[in-house]
């Protein structure tokens, strides 16, 4: 009895424990949904969801969940970070062609998963090709430069690709087709480039990327894009090719001609204006090369010249910026060297002195060599005496029937400079003419070569008479020829 009375006792108190209010759970499952399949193609698709939390609630992680079991037993994730699970998008890849995929969003606490509603989408077994965005990668006034890749060949070898465009005419412009203009570009590049060239300057233009394979023609998106305004010329910066104290050799190009023909192009310099133009000096540089350059020489020591590179086209003159030479102090420049009354044993030698480049002149002269073609001081000098420009001299105890060299020199702080070289030769000394045997009719001569130098062969000798000059010379009066074994002519 005392037993049954402790049963009935244990039921009662069981039965009072589970009277008692149930507590409420600290985490409610967020709201999730599951958006449409998009953009959807041979391997991928584009898929949305959202998941809602409130306050308290904890997601640890959230996204996609997609599978090709329809019971959803077996699946992939893709997985999203938690803050951005408001509202979102992933992308698939890599799926089977024409397959069904079943797929939903999910939210995660950590401890148990939350699934919204089950949604499904069918991979395309075979389509024409698909592109990734279109890359604009340059424009000018009369080409366009685009980029882009293949999302997807479609199943098939692709054939042909490259890009399509054609003139905007009106806001409702359909899009451009092969039909249009095309671009091909070669099939072996995984990033496809084309430089569109020929088009108008200031003009809107509407392209896109195409690819064909067995199935058909795929196009990408399409871009509109407006080609500049023509304008004048652009040059590039000029550089130094090569220079001297007194020149300096100077190169630049085109760098946009302003889509229209270049009339002219060169160089204009100032030793006052930095900024000089074609109303100062210029140079024009002829042919149709884009790089270009010209020798600016006959420059004068310890300035300043300011120059710049132009081209002209039908809107006006472009030009580069500014190059500056400087020119350095130098030695003296010289006028060629000139020799007049040449004798057996004489002859007489004058230049100037063209500048002295910034430095006092302290010596000139002139140098002389009978086998030196370019003599210097250091072979042979002569030196002039005197401040003037232009100096000459009197050469003494020259060798007869012989070749000379000779050029001007001058001397300043810098170094010696020289004149062109000059080239004499002295003339045949000739004894004194006698004549004998003198009659109505005729007369004897004869004369001796005194010249004993190698240098000079004798092509020619005799005798030069007149009966009205009292000194006959070869080019006017008459003469007779002797042969080299006769030293006497009867006349």
């Amino acid at each position: 009895m005392n037993k049954l009375k402790y049963i009935i006792g244990g039921i009662l108190l069981l039965l009072a424990a589970g009277c008692e209010k149930d507590t409420e759970p600290t985490n409610f499952a967020p709201k999730l949904s599951t958006g449409e399949a998009s953009e959807i193609y041979r391997v991928g698709a584009t898929l949305s969801g959202s998941v809602q939390k409130s306050e308290g609630i904890l997601v640890k992680e959230c996204g996609i969940l997609y599978s090709t079991i329809q019971s959803m037993a077996e699946y992939e994730e893709v997985k999203i970070a938690a803050e951005e699970a408001a509202s979102f998008t992933v992308s698939l890849q890599n799926l089977t062609p024409g397959t069904t995929y079943y797929y939903c969003t999910y939210a995660s606490s950590g401890r148990s998963i939350a699934k919204g509603e089950v949604k499904t989408f069918t991979t395309i077994a075979n389509s024409a090709p698909l592109f990734n965005s279109l890359v604009l990668e340059a424009v000018d006034e009369q080409s366009i430069t685009l980029s882009t890749t293949l999302k997807d060949e479609g199943g098939s070898e692709i054939t042909v690709r490259g890009f399509c465009w054609k003139l905007s005419e009106s806001d409702d412009e359909k899009e451009p087709t092969i039909a249009d203009n095309m671009a091909n570009v070669p099939l072996e590049q995984l990033v496809f480039t084309s430089k569109i060239k020929g088009l108008e300057p200031l003009k809107t233009y509407l392209v896109r990327a195409y690819a064909v394979n067995s199935i058909g023609v795929g196009y990408g998106e399409t871009m509109t894009v407006q080609t500049k305004a023509a304008t004048i010329p652009i040059l590039a910066a000029i550089t130094e090719v090569n220079s001297t104290p007194l020149s300096v050799t100077v190169e630049s190009s085109v760098v946009s001609n302003g889509e229209m023909p270049i009339q002219e192009k060169g160089f204009c310099w100032s030793t006052e204006n930095e900024e000089p133009t074609t109303a100062h000096i210029k140079k024009v540089v002829e042919g149709d090369d884009e790089t270009f350059s010209l020798l600016i020489d006959e420059l004068k020591p310890v300035t300043t010249y300011y120059i710049r590179a132009y081209a002209t086209n039908a809107l006006g003159t472009g030009y580069s910026e500014t190059f500056t030479y400087e020119t350095p102090l130098n030695f003296p420049d010289l006028d060629v060297t000139t020799v007049t009354e040449v004798k057996p044993t004489t002859a007489k030698a004058a230049s100037v002195v063209i500048s002295e480049n910034g430095s006092e002149v302290t010596e000139k002269g002139f140098c002389l060599s009978k086998t030196v073609e370019e003599p210097t001081i250091e072979n042979s000098k002569i030196v002039v005496p005197g401040t003037t420009a232009a100096y000459s001299v009197v050469l003494t105890n020259l060798e007869s029937g012989t070749t000379y060299y000779i050029r001007s020199y001058a001397t300043n702080s810098k170094g010696t400079g020289y004149g062109e070289v000059a080239e004499f030769t002295t003339a045949v000394d000739i004894g004194e003419t006698i004549v004998s045997d003198i009659t109505d009719t005729d007369t004897s001569a004869s004369a001796e070569i005194l010249t004993t130098s190698d240098h000079l062969a004798i092509t020619e000798k005799g005798f030069c008479y007149s009966s009205a000059n009292a000194v006959p010379t070869v080019p006017i009066q008459r003469r007779f020829l002797l042969s080299r074994e006769m030293i006497l002519q009867q006349i």
